[in-house]
């Protein structure tokens, strides 16, 4: 016989937590981290285990770019728009929703020996992938360094930032044509051409690099998608463990309804 509580749950419509599959695999994943791993690392915001930290090969790659990282994008664990600026000498990481009123923000936009622009496609904005060298060259001011503010975020709140964030929104707007699939593969991507914070300024800096300077051949943008990959196959790893946990916390709590 069932015990008062489960007689409960049933009488309010709830389920019980025998029912419940509540936990995703990578919230388990957090779980069993957290609960195995008492060590948390504040630069990179991942317990000691999942530190990718020592994977880091921070280089120049002659633009300086501004991360403008939305607060439940910063939030959560796996957030590549931290881990670029982790690996991009020079860069910012700001966070918010709207910015006509951050300091950092306007500090930067009212420097003169910068030519700014965003990143982000649709209307009004530049493919940087089509045209030839020149034209992608003639795109900039060669005098001042490129400065590329990239918004880190969902596609909700990115068109959210632009709307609130009117010097932001004034900025020249480019964009390009991806060449290759995401490989965020523990974060499902809106559709098939979509790419994560820190592949698309990787595919920036292969396009846009030469025309500031920067010598794509000699591969140090990989430092970017080389700690990625290596975070990534360590989350896919904690998939079986946290489908056991799943189960484990699902069969404990239908034993102790009984």
């Amino acid at each position: 016989m069932k015990s008062a509580r489960a007689n409960a749950f049933k009488a309010t419509g709830r389920k019980s937590p025998g029912q419940r599959t509540c936990l995703k695999p990578f919230a388990c994943a957090s779980l069993i981290a957290a609960m195995t791993h008492r060590s948390f690392c504040w630069t990179c915001r991942q317990p000691g285990s999942a530190c990718y930290c020592g994977d880091l090969r921070p280089f120049d790659p002659k633009i300086e770019f501004v991360i403008l990282i939305h607060k439940l994008e910063s939030r959560r664990r796996i957030a590549t728009g931290r881990m670029s600026h982790l690996c991009l000498k020079g860069s910012h990481l700001i966070e918010g929703d709207q910015f006509d009123e951050n300091k950092q923000v306007n500090a930067l936009l009212d420097r003169d020996d910068v030519f700014p622009v965003v990143l982000y496609p649709g209307t009004g904005s530049i493919d940087l992938s089509l045209g030839s060298k020149q034209e992608l060259a003639s795109q900039f001011l060669s005098d001042r360094k490129l400065m590329i503010f990239v918004i880190d975020g969902t596609w909700a709140t990115a068109r959210r930032t632009m709307r609130l964030s009117r010097r932001l929104a004034g900025l020249k707007r480019v964009c390009f044509s991806p060449s290759k699939v995401s490989q965020f593969k523990v974060r499902k991507q809106p559709a098939a051409h979509c790419l994560s914070t820190l592949e698309a300024i990787h595919q920036m800096i292969e396009l846009v690099g030469p025309t500031q300077g920067f010598d794509p051949l000699e591969k140090k943008q990989d430092a970017l998608v080389d700690v990625f990959s290596k975070m990534v196959e360590r989350q896919l790893a904690f998939v079986p463990e946290a489908h056991k946990a799943q189960n484990y916390f699902v069969a404990s709590s239908e034993n102790a309804l009984k």
